[in-house]
């Protein structure tokens, strides 16, 4: 019998197990699942568990046979797998796909918006005046219309340029026509009053100068509260510093006149001990001797009181250990206490 140079890890997937298989039957001939199992080099439970489940499965699709009879069953091939067709990614979710179309559409329309605007660069008239200009030709004309007129297609007028239209109908210079689709009819055009939204270039010079006047003025006055807080400041520091050393100095003269009148609160007391100190050491008293008194004998004793001293018997100083009217007690060992 061949055996694969295999290791369990190699046989874990489904397409090297299925794989294994084939080739030890093409190797030895029909074979048992024992057989199979240590030709590929498994001796694990788990992974002879997975062997037979793929055995299995590839005899459901017609890949191997077995016996039929008495146990244990041989195996044998049949025929090759066919190549698997891979199925197409799932589709993304309708909500998706349909958020990434408009996205695309609006990048696209705002692509051709500003090649629109670089083709028409040459034409110095306001988008609003080319609106008020076609819908004059026209008579009445439709936001589609427009938009052709202007040379975009509908999808990026829709993107860009209705809100032009819509802000003309509303300040009164185009007329808005119900229907479907809206259609517009000119009206009049900007009135000549109203300051132009850009200022003419031929002052910039006396505009800058202006501004440049401003900031000077604005530096000047900042560096001036700068100046006017930075001088409040040191007369704070001053008049706190001078505060402190008030209170210094007043803690130091009540400290002073303090010791003072202590001082002479004492000064009668330590005149008295000074006079008794003087005096106990210009006559000093003569020490105090006490009497000295001759000690009585045993003899001496007797022979004035007529008694004997008391003998005491052996064991005088040992505990009471008995009472009158109670029991002896006896400790663990038996001995009385």
């Amino acid at each position: 019998m061949t055996v694969l140079a295999l290791s369990p890890a190699d046989i874990r997937g489904a397409t090297n197990r299925s794989a294994g298989i084939r080739a030890v039957l093409r190797a030895n001939g029909p074979s048992t699942t024992d057989e199979i199992c240590r030709a590929l080099g498994i001796d694990d439970g788990y992974t002879r568990a997975a062997v037979r489940s793929t055995m299995r499965s590839m005899k459901q699709d017609g890949i191997l046979a077995s016996t039929t009879g008495p146990k244990p069953y041989r195996w044998s091939i049949l025929r090759d797998p066919q190549a698997r067709h891979y199925r197409a990614p799932l589709a993304r979710p309708r909500p998706q796909q349909w958020a990434e179309k408009q996205a695309k559409a609006y990048k696209d329309a705002e692509a051709a918006y500003l090649k629109w605007r670089d083709d028409t660069a040459d034409d110095k008239r306001s988008i609003g005046e080319r609106v008020r200009q076609i819908v004059k030709q026209l008579g009445t004309a439709s936001a589609d219309e427009i938009y052709t007129a202007l040379g975009l297609s509908p999808e990026v007028g829709r993107v860009r340029m209705y809100s032009i239209i819509h802000n003309q109908a509303r300040d009164g210079m185009l007329e808005r026509i119900p229907g479907r689709p809206l259609r517009y009819r000119w009206l009049r055009d900007p009135k000549p009053t109203i300051a132009p939204r850009h200022q003419p270039v031929g002052d910039n010079a006396k505009r800058t100068a202006a501004r440049l006047k401003r900031q000077a003025a604005k530096q000047a006055q900042q560096q001036h509260r700068a100046e006017a807080k930075r001088i409040a400041r040191e007369q704070r520091i001053a008049q706190q510093k001078r505060e402190h050393d008030a209170r210094l100095a007043a803690r130091q003269r009540t400290a002073l006149e303090r010791s003072q009148l202590r001082a002479q609160r004492q000064a009668a007391h330590i005149a008295r001990l000074a006079a008794a100190t003087a005096r106990l050491a210009g006559d000093p008293a003569p020490p105090k001797q006490n009497p000295i008194i001759q000690a009585e004998t045993v003899e001496q004793w007797i022979a004035r009181t007529g008694q004997q001293p008391e003998v005491l018997p052996h064991h005088f100083d040992d505990p009471i250990t008995s009472y009158q009217g109670r029991r002896p007690t006896f400790n663990p060992k038996g001995h009385t206490a």
